[in-house]
């Protein structure tokens, strides 16, 4: 999930009554977890959920998460931005709830 392009195809099932744009969220590194509005840094692994109409996702990761490494540095964090990258490049993964795994506690991990 370092590449933009498969963060924005896990959205294929965002709620359509959010003002967040998918595009917004993964420039911000967040990739959806298919419940509700939960969304997931694929550098630092916060999650991010119940989004206002006036939030933006760059300054909520940064407000939650300071030390994630995508923010601090996006390139070294390995982040593949969508216009850096050719569609032959990146092969599009699906992305479904049941490719998580769970800790004892009911946290996903991915």
């Amino acid at each position: 999930m370092k590449s933009e392009r498969c963060r924005l195809s896990s959205y294929s099932t965002w709620p359509r009554d959010t003002n967040i744009v998918p595009e917004a969220l993964a420039q911000a590194g967040l990739f959806y977890l298919c419940r509700a509005d939960r969304v997931k840094c694929a550098f630092c692994g916060g999650i991010l959920r119940n989004w206002g109409p006036s939030e933006e996702p760059m300054r909520e990761h940064r407000k939650y998460f300071p030390t994630c490494p995508f923010l601090q540095h996006p390139m070294a964090a390995g982040n593949l931005m969508a216009e850096d990258e050719s569609p032959d490049s990146v092969s599009m993964v699906s992305f479904s709830p049941s490719s998580l795994l769970y800790t004892s506690d009911g946290q996903s991990r991915y």
